[in-house]
């Protein structure tokens, strides 16, 4: 499969929002507005030339590590990939190492591609990281990430609502695979968190698959909280007009 490159807007969102999950590195905002890759790196005195960017994947700051990836990335430095390779194989915080493998799927390179794929099925991993990972691997019809995505589903509740929000990304599923995103999406129904029900009843609706209907209906019965019921009669109407 060849390898597809991401946009910036995903560099910047992946990274700002693995760092606020991780609580290591807070998003940057200038002016009330997300700081792009090039502030963020002024902000850490960071010379955005290409000596300064390549010197940067050898800071011990996680996030200028990172960041330098990115930037070089957003501007299309294919000089810069061995470099970038480089500090990926050498990277142990997990934060870092998804957003520099993301930095190296955008320049095309199937190094980044692999690095995403193993942290996605990698249960040593936080489900956060994991799920960050298959923000861009399920979108492409990862079968690895496909199954560690349901495994998150039944074994890590804090990641569930990522995870199901992913779900309708997921290319050109079989109709097994289908089925199964469908179980595992209407068991979240009955989840303890009514974020992560809501979450559920979102994602059916975004499916649309009518034999979810029946899961709605049940779950809508059994429902005490009046934000999630709504949200669940929205996405079963949602389904009666397809």
């Amino acid at each position: 499969m060849p390898v597809r490159k991401i946009s910036t807007s995903l560099f910047l969102f992946s990274a700002v929002v693995i760092g606020a999950v991780s609580q290591d590195a807070p998003p940057n905002v200038v002016g009330g507005q997300l700081a792009s890759l090039a502030e963020q790196l002024k902000q850490h005195h960071i010379e955005l030339t290409e000596a300064g960017l390549l010197k940067a994947l050898r800071s011990p700051d996680g996030q200028v590590r990172y960041l330098a990836a990115l930037h070089l990335a957003e501007e299309g430095d294919m000089e810069a990939i061995p470099a970038i390779e480089k500090a990926l194989t050498a990277e142990k915080t997990p934060e870092t190492r998804i957003n520099i493998a993301i930095a190296l799927v955008q320049l095309g390179q199937e190094k980044g591609l692999s690095e995403l794929a193993a942290d996605c099925k990698d249960p040593g991993l936080p489900g956060y990281f994991r799920a960050r990972a298959m923000m861009y691997m399920l979108p492409r019809g990862d079968k690895a990430c496909f199954r560690a995505a349901l495994d998150l589903l039944r074994s890590d509740p804090d990641s569930r609502g990522q995870v199901l929000s992913l779900l309708p990304q997921y290319r050109n599923p079989s109709k097994e695979e289908a089925n199964e995103i469908l179980e595992a999406t209407a068991r979240c129904l009955a989840d303890e968190s009514a974020a992560v029900r809501i979450q559920a009843s979102t994602t059916l609706g975004t499916l649309a698959n009518p034999s979810a209907m029946g899961d709605l209906q049940r779950a809508i019965a059994a429902e005490v909280d009046d934000v999630v019921r709504s949200q669940m009669q929205r996405s079963l109407q949602q389904l009666q007009h397809k």
